[in-house]
C-alpha cells in the first residue's frame, strides 16, 4: 500500500549521498602529511591565482554569451516588429492569487519536480482525480521558482489545456513573448500542420523556460493539429516534446502511461496525509474546534484537498448551520444528508463519495438560506465544459420553468439568479474568470463530474430532464442572437464552442427530438461562423461532433440537412468540389421536399450548390442558378439583405468568368454600393466583392487598376481575417498575377512565394490551390532565368 503523500515511480534519488561522498573525499585530501605542508601552502597560493584568473575568464565568457544572445533576440524582434495583423492570444500568467497562504503537504512532490527538471529532458505529468490539487502544486512550483534569488528560468508560462481554444490562445501568447513572427502566431492560431515545429523552434532559442499545461484532461489536444479524440501526445510531434532548453509540467486526470509516451515521467498526486489535511482545516476554520476534531473530519474527507477547501469555507460562513468540525462530521455521517448517489464501482472509502456528499451539504445550506436556484444552476453548469469560462448572462435567458425549486419564484428572476451564483462562488463551488469582456463563471472538472453524476442518479430523473433542456437552451439561445457573418460575433462563437462540444457529448443523449434539433442547428450555425472566419479545422470538428446525432433526428430533419450542408461545404473547401456538388444536389432536393416553411434554408443550400458548380468550371450553369436564388432571396429577405448580396456577388463572378464584362461591371458597381451602405466598407462581404472586382479588372487586362484595388483591400484583410485566411491568400495571388502581367517578375515571385508557403502550411501540399500556386511560381522563375 502506498503511504499517503508518496510519489509513484521513479523514486526520489539520494542526492545527499553524493554530497556526503564529496565531503569524505575532501576530508581525505585534507589529511596530508605535515612534512609537505609548506609545499602545499605554496601550491595553494599558486592555485589561488589560477582559480581567480579562471573565474574572471569564465565570467567574461558568460557575459559575452549573454550579450550575443540578447543581441540575437533583439535583432529577431526588430525583424518581426513591422505592421502586421494582430493575432489574439490569452493570458499565460501564473494564477498565484489562487494559492492559499501556505501550501501544505506538497513539499516532496515539488522537490521531485525541481530535481527532475535539472537532470532530465522529459516532461513531468501530474496525474490524479479532479480536485486532488494538481494545479495547486504546479502553481506553487511556479511561485517557488519565480521567487528564487538566482532564477533558473527566464520565462514561466501557464497555459490552460482545458480545450483546444484555451490551449491555442495560450500558445499564441507564448509565441509572441518568445519573439515569434506574425506568421508563427497565425500558424499556431489556425492549427496549421507546422505549428508545433514553429513553436518548438522558438522555444529552443529563447533561454531557459518553464511551461505548465494545466487541466489537460483531454490529452488529444496536446497531440498537435489534426488530432482526433483518439490521438496521443506522446509521439513528440505535437505540443509536448522532451527538451534540455526548459521544463514542462502537465496536469491531467489521465494516468495512462501509453497516452503520454516514453518521454513522460508520470507522478501520481496522492491525497494529503492526515497531518497536512488537519492543518488545512485549522487554517481555513481556526475557530471551528480543537485539532483532534479537525483530524477526525480530515480523515473522514480522505485528505481530498478540494473537499477540505469547501468544508473549511463552509465552516467560516456566518450563517452556516454547522459551525464546528464535530457538528459537521456528525451531519456528514447522518444518513439524511447523503444524496443517495450511485457512484458505480467506487468503494465506500473512495474520495469521490466524500466530495460529492460534501458539496451536497453546501448546496443544502444555500437552499436553507433561500438560494433555491443554486442547486439547479450548478447542475446546468455541470453540463458545460469544465474549467472553461461560461458567460454568466446566458443563465438569465433561461425559461423559469426549466429551473425547478420547492418555492414559488421571486418577482425579479435576474436578481434570484445573481444571488444564487454569488452563493455558489462564495462557497467555492464556482469560480469567476472574465473572458471576452464578459463576466464568466468556471466550474471545476471534479464538481462538474459530481453534478452530472447526480443528474444521472435515479432520484434526480425528473429534474435531470429539465437541467439537460436548460443547458441546451443556454447554447441554442446564445447562438440564435449571433450572426455567423459578423466578425464582431466571432469571439462569442469561440467562447461558446467548448460548451457546444460539451452539450453535444453530455446533454444530447437526454434531449427530446425538438430540443436535439435546435442544438444541432446551433452546431451548424457555429460551424458556418468558422467557415466565414477561415477556421476550416474548427468548422470540421464541430460538424463531426454533431453529425452522429443526425441518425436520431432522421434524414429529412432540417438540422440533419444543415449539418450535411456544412459537411459538403467543408469537402469543397478541402478541394473536392465535385464531391461537394453531388452532396449539395441531394440536400437541395430534400430541402425542397420540406416545403415553404424551410424556404430560406433551401435557398442557402441552392446558393452553395451554385458555388460548387462554379468551382467545377460550369459558369453558365452557375449563372442561371445564382439568378434564380438571387431573385427569390430578394423577394423573401430584401434586395440588400446580406444573404441576397452574397448570391449577387457570385452572380457577378459568374458573369465575369464568362467575359460578360459590361453586365459584370455594372453588377459589381451596384453591389459594392449596396454593401458599403448596408454593411460597411470593411465588412468581409464588401471586401470579397472588391476582390472579385479586382479579379475582373485583371481579366480585362486593366492591370494597373486591378493592382491598385488589390493593394487597397489587403490592409483590411490582414487586420480582420489574418494573413492565412483563404480569401486573403486569393487576394495576394491576384496581386502577384497583376505584377507578373506587368513584367515585374521579381515582385511577383515574392508574392507567389508567400502564397505558396501559406497554402502549403494551411491546406497541405496536395490541395488544388497549393498546386496552382506552385505552378505559377515555377512559371515566373523560368521567365526570370530566361530574361
Amino acid at each position: 500500500m502506498t503511504h499517503a503523500g508518496s510519489i509513484r515511480t521513479p523514486a526520489y534519488p539520494d542526492y545527499w549521498w553524493h554530497g556526503r561522498r564529496l565531503r569524505e573525499r575532501a576530508c581525505t585530501f585534507g589529511g596530508a602529511d605535515h612534512a609537505v605542508s609548506r609545499y602545499a601552502t605554496i601550491v595553494d597560493y599558486t592555485l589561488l591565482w589560477t582559480v581567480v584568473g579562471s573565474v574572471a575568464g569564465v565570467g567574461a565568457l558568460a557575459a559575452g554569451i549573454v550579450q550575443v544572445r540578447l543581441s540575437r533576440q533583439s535583432q529577431h524582434r526588430r525583424h518581426n516588429n513591422q505592421p502586421s495583423p494582430s493575432v489574439a492570444g490569452g493570458s499565460v500568467s501564473v494564477p498565484t492569487g489562487r494559492l492559499p497562504p501556505e501550501v501544505l503537504g506538497r513539499e516532496r512532490v515539488i522537490a521531485f519536480i525541481r530535481d527532475h527538471s535539472r537532470q532530465s529532458p522529459n516532461y513531468i505529468v501530474l496525474t490524479g482525480p479532479g480536485g486532488i490539487g494538481k494545479s495547486t502544486i504546479a502553481t506553487e512550483l511556479c511561485r517557488v521558482e519565480a521567487e528564487k534569488r538566482w532564477r533558473r528560468f527566464e520565462h514561466i508560462w501557464w497555459i490552460s489545456a482545458t480545450d483546444k481554444t484555451t490551449l491555442t490562445l495560450g500558445l499564441v501568447t507564448v509565441v509572441k513573448q518568445a519573439g515569434g513572427s506574425v506568421a508563427d502566431a497565425l500558424s499556431v492560431s489556425n492549427g496549421d500542420a507546422d505549428g508545433p515545429d514553429r513553436f518548438w523552434g522558438l522555444l529552443q532559442a529563447c533561454g531557459r523556460w518553464l511551461i505548465i499545461f494545466d487541466n489537460a484532461d483531454d490529452p488529444s489536444i496536446l497531440a498537435g493539429p489534426g488530432q482526433t479524440r483518439h490521438s496521443r501526445p506522446g509521439d513528440a510531434t505535437g505540443w509536448l516534446r522532451p527538451s534540455k532548453a526548459g521544463s514542462i509540467v502537465v496536469t491531467t486526470r489521465d494516468n495512462n502511461s501509453s497516452t503520454w509516451g516514453r518521454h513522460a515521467t508520470l507522478c501520481d498526486v496522492p491525497p494529503l496525509d492526515l497531518a497536512a489535511a488537519t492543518e488545512v482545516l485549522l487554517n481555513l476554520a481556526p475557530d471551528a474546534g480543537p485539532p483532534t476534531d479537525a483530524a477526525l473530519l480530515a480523515s473522514r474527507l480522505g485528505g481530498f484537498p478540494l473537499a477540505l477547501h469547501v468544508v473549511g469555507m463552509y465552516l467560516t460562513y456566518p450563517l452556516a448551520r454547522f459551525s464546528s468540525f464535530r457538528e459537521y462530521l456528525a451531519a456528514y455521517d447522518a444518513n439524511d444528508l447523503r444524496p443517495g448517489l450511485d457512484v458505480g464501482n467506487a468503494s465506500h472509502d473512495d474520495p469521490r463519495d466524500n466530495v460529492l456528499e460534501t458539496w451536497e451539504v453546501s448546496l443544502d445550506e444555500l437552499a436553507r438560506r433561500g438560494l433555491k436556484l443554486a442547486r439547479p444552476l450548478l447542475r446546468i453548469i455541470s453540463c458545460m465544459a469544465p474549467a472553461a469560462p461560461f458567460p454568466a448572462h446566458l443563465l438569465n435567458s433561461l425559461d423559469r420553468s426549466l429551473l425547478p425549486t420547492d418555492t414559488a419564484p421571486q418577482a425579479n428572476f435576474d436578481v434570484e439568479i445573481e444571488n444564487a451564483l454569488a452563493g455558489l462562488l462564495h462557497l467555492g463551488l464556482l469560480s469567476s474568470a472574465p473572458a471576452g469582456g464578459l463576466p464568466c463563471v468556471v466550474i471545476h472538472p471534479a464538481i462538474a463530474d459530481a453534478g452530472r453524476a447526480h443528474l444521472e442518479s435515479q432520484h434526480e430523473t425528473s429534474r435531470a430532464r429539465l437541467a439537460y433542456r436548460a443547458a441546451a437552451s443556454c447554447i441554442v439561445d446564445a447562438v440564435a442572437h449571433l450572426q455567423f457573418s459578423a466578425p464582431a460575433d466571432w469571439p462569442m462563437f469561440s467562447l461558446l464552442t467548448p460548451h457546444l462540444h460539451a452539450t453535444l457529448s453530455t446533454v444530447a443523449p437526454h434531449l427530446n427530438h425538438q430540443d436535439l434539433t435546435l442544438l444541432c442547428k446551433a452546431a451548424a450555425t457555429t460551424a458556418l461562423s468558422y467557415d466565414w472566419s477561415g477556421g476550416l479545422n474548427a468548422a470540421t470538428t464541430i460538424t463531426e461532433s454533431a453529425i452522429p446525432w443526425t441518425a436520431t433526428l432522421g434524414e429529412q430533419n432540417p438540422s440533419t440537412l444543415l449539418l450535411r450542408q456544412q459537411a459538403a461545404l467543408q469537402l469543397g473547401r478541402r478541394g473536392d468540389w465535385s464531391g461537394s456538388e453531388l452532396e449539395f444536389k441531394d440536400i437541395v432536393r430534400r430541402f425542397e421536399d420540406l416545403g415553404a416553411e424551410h424556404k430560406r434554408e433551401s435557398l442557402a443550400c441552392r446558393h452553395d450548390f451554385a458555388r460548387a458548380v462554379a468551382h467545377c468550371g460550369r459558369w453558365n450553369e452557375a449563372e442561371a442558378l445564382c439568378r434564380g436564388v438571387a431573385t427569390e432571396r430578394a423577394a423573401i429577405l430584401g434586395i440588400d439583405h446580406v444573404e441576397t448580396l452574397a448570391t449577387r456577388h457570385h452572380l457577378a463572378r459568374s458573369l465575369a468568368a464568362q467575359r460578360k464584362w459590361h453586365e459584370a461591371n455594372q453588377l459589381f458597381e451596384t453591389l459594392l454600393e449596396a454593401e458599403r451602405r448596408t454593411l460597411g466598407d470593411d465588412h468581409i462581404a464588401t471586401l470579397a466583392s472588391r476582390d472579385a472586382l479586382a479579379r475582373s479588372l485583371a481579366d480585362q487586362g486593366r492591370w494597373t487598376e486591378a493592382e491598385a484595388t488589390y493593394r487597397e483591400i489587403l490592409g483590411s484583410r490582414f487586420e480582420i481575417l489574418g494573413v492565412d485566411h483563404p480569401t486573403t491568400l486569393a487576394n495576394l495571388a491576384g496581386l502577384a498575377r497583376t505584377l507578373e502581367a506587368q513584367d515585374r517578375l521579381r515582385e511577383a515571385a515574392v508574392e507567389y512565394e508567400r502564397v505558396l508557403e501559406a497554402r502549403t502550411r494551411v491546406l497541405g501540399r496536395s490541395h488544388p490551390d497549393t498546386l496552382e500556386s506552385s505552378r505559377l511560381l515555377n512559371n515566373v522563375r523560368l521567365r526570370l532565368r530566361s530574361s
